[in-house]
């Protein structure tokens, strides 16, 4: 059981590097698209056609692609003022009942975007504007983060008990 659970962190790790490099040749393509649509706009006063709504996709991608990564580094915006004075089996405490809420939010939002996802898949979905960009695999990718954030919260929930058995 400890050497899956081991296999599980190492996969995820890698998973997880690989989705947040995506997200920054995703960064690099949205600063192209942007610079190129400027730089058209100053030449010609004209923009080009679906770059705005390309920009808004690529967005998307870039926000959860990212986050199961953002979350194993502590990069997520937190507010600890209230749990820096706790220390021990009490701040252990604290962590796994605030993971313990984030896993279930997480949980409900990756099913949620999960049925989203099947149904615009189904359909084709795709944008409105100038240029219909295919918007279905967005939403693969928005289920596709959280469910990697659910996982990495379980792996975070696993070390927090881990911490409180060996007496930290």
């Amino acid at each position: 059981m400890k050497h899956l659970l081991r296999l599980m962190g190492k996969s995820t790790d890698a998973i997880e590097k690989g989705s947040n490099a995506c997200s920054g040749w995703l960064i690099i393509c949205l600063l192209l698209i942007v610079t190129a649509d400027v730089s058209y706009r100053f030449v010609f006063n004209k923009t080009i056609a679906g770059a705005y709504s390309l920009s808004e996709l690529i967005m998307v991608g870039i926000c959860f692609l990212s986050m199961s990564y953002t979350q194993k580094e502590k990069g997520h915006v937190a507010v600890d003022f209230f749990i820096l004075k706790l220390e021990g089996r009490t701040l252990h405490f604290v962590e796994i009942t605030s993971s313990l809420m984030s896993i279930i939010i997480s949980f409900l939002l990756f099913y949620r975007s999960a049925v989203e996802a099947r149904i615009a898949v189904k359909i084709d979905l795709v944008t409105s504007g100038i240029v219909n960009w295919p918007a279905w695999p967005l939403k693969i990718i928005v289920a596709f983060g959280f469910l990697m954030l659910t996982i990495r919260i379980a792996i975070q929930i696993k070390q927090q008990i881990y911490l409180i058995r060996m007496g930290d």
